[in-house]
């Protein structure tokens, strides 16, 4: 199922980030990755690789804030992730063995 039926978007503009929200939306994430979501395909990695760059433009026009890049992470890419309101969201972060979709800038 598309990403887009498990994130209904508001049609008045951005949502106020909740942690609890925070929890639901990687839930329904994790359900919509696909192979042919993913930028770098790999069955032997985490569901979530490859999907940052569409999943931080996803959380970005639901919610506002900013798309930040990591250059270097693994070593020859890079990253994207999300920052709103003064704390960054990165739900594609198990692909690197990290804990948590929030981390607190």
């Amino acid at each position: 199922m598309a990403l887009a039926a498990h994130l209904r978007v508001s049609p008045l503009g951005p949502l106020a980030m909740t942690e609890e929200l925070a929890r639901k939306i990687k839930m329904a994430l994790e359900r919509s990755w696909l192979a042919k979501t993913s930028v770098c395909y790999s069955p032997d990695a985490a569901a979530s690789y490859g999907q940052c760059a569409p999943t931080a433009i996803v959380v970005r026009e639901a919610f506002g804030g900013e798309i930040l890049k990591t250059d270097g992470w693994p070593p020859n890419g890079r990253h994207f992730y999300n920052h709103i309101d003064g704390i960054r969201y990165d739900f594609t972060a198990d692909q690197f063995e990290m804990s948590g979709a929030r981390i607190g800038v």
